[in-house]
């Protein structure tokens, strides 16, 4: 339903927040996501070693918070 509405242009992007590297997988075989927003801080580098290359090579977009 999100890939139609953005194809239709009712949306621009599509996007998720705090998923694992597992989500990501799994909603790719359905539709694209454009942007995901993760937490990521120097003491939280955890995304760095399976997230962060996932995306980059999907052309996802991060989007970083910290606590």
């Amino acid at each position: 339903m999100l890939n139609e509405l953005k194809s239709e242009g009712k949306i621009r992007a599509i996007g998720a927040a705090n998923v694992d590297a597992d989500h990501i997988r799994e909603y790719l075989q359905y539709g694209e996501l454009d942007i995901i927003q993760a937490k990521y801080s120097i003491l939280d580098r955890a995304m760095e070693n399976e997230l962060l290359p996932l995306c980059r090579d999907n052309g996802i977009v991060v989007q970083v918070y910290s606590r």
